[in-house]
C-alpha cells in the first residue's frame, strides 16, 4: 500500500454476495444489489430503504457498513 492511502470498508458491487452471505448466510445474486440500489426494498415497517452507493470510474462501489446499515433497516 501506499503511503497517505487509506483502508476503506469499500467493496465492488459484484463482492456484495459474498460479504452478505459471511454476514447473514442468506445467498443474494449480484444483479439483486444492483436492484437494492436502484429501486430499494421495502423494510417490514413498510417503508422503502435503497442501498447506499457511489459511482467512481464507471463502476458501483458500496461500503461494508452501507450494506450492514442497509440490513439493519429493513428490520425497522
Amino acid at each position: 500500500m501506499r503511503p497517505g492511502r487509506q483502508v476503506t470498508d469499500r467493496l465492488i458491487f459484484s463482492d456484495v454476495p459474498a460479504y452478505i452471505l459471511s454476514t447473514t448466510g442468506v445467498v443474494r445474486h449480484k444483479w439483486t444489489i444492483y436492484h437494492w440500489r436502484k429501486n430499494g426494498l421495502l423494510s417490514y415497517s413498510n417503508r422503502r430503504v435503497k442501498l447506499k452507493a457511489e459511482k467512481i470510474c464507471r463502476q458501483w462501489f458500496t461500503r461494508k457498513s452501507w450494506v450492514d446499515e442497509f440490513i439493519r433497516e429493513l428490520e425497522l
